[in-house]
């Protein structure tokens, strides 16, 4: 019997902002399973949140922007500025979901160009104060501050609040979000 020929042609719509979320709730997930390794699991939840807004707003940029490929190269909060004054979405950046973003990208920001720091403390303290307690303290830096289990769970919570928001206010229909 002769072997018969067929074409087979696949596509695939690939949203990047909705594989980089389902990233952030696994190590989430993840770190709330393993206490040991749960600040290495909370540092790449937060960094797979930032990315995610980010890549949110180059997936909704160019329908809103016919020259977003020039507007692409600008910050994360800068973008999100422009779409969200195009669209008449209100935010306010002393409130949650918005006041989340500008530490989340500071957060960010500390890491992607990262820098060797030296920590130092020196305090006097009383000599009547257990010292057992001085060796509990450590030394960390901002972004190292930052990985908990709140501050994960709340910026992932409301970069989805506001990609909801966007989406809504974009009208855009014929596009599921996540």
């Amino acid at each position: 019997m002769a072997k018969r020929k067929v074409k087979v042609s696949v596509e695939r719509q690939v949203k990047t902002y909705a594989e980089l979320r389902h990233a952030s709730r696994v190590m989430l997930f993840k770190a709330e399973q393993n206490k040991e390794a749960s600040f290495y699991q909370f540092m790449a939840s937060l960094i797979f949140t930032a990315f995610m807004m980010e890549a949110y707003l180059n997936h909704i940029g160019p329908r809103i922007f016919q020259c977003w490929s020039d507007l692409e190269p600008l910050p994360p909060l800068s973008k999100l500025n422009l779409v969200a004054e195009k669209l008449g979405v209100e935010k306010d950046e002393g409130k949650r979901p918005y006041q989340t973003l500008s530490k989340l990208f500071k957060f960010r920001k500390s890491l992607a160009h990262g820098k060797s720091e030296s920590l130092n403390y020196d305090e006097i303290r009383l000599v009547a104060e257990p010292f057992d307690e001085y060796k509990r303290e450590s030394l960390e830096t901002e972004w190292e501050k930052y990985c908990t289990k709140d501050n994960t769970k709340r910026a992932l919570e409301d970069t989805e609040t506001i990609i909801k928001d966007i989406h809504n206010h974009a009208g855009v229909s014929d596009d599921a979000l996540f």
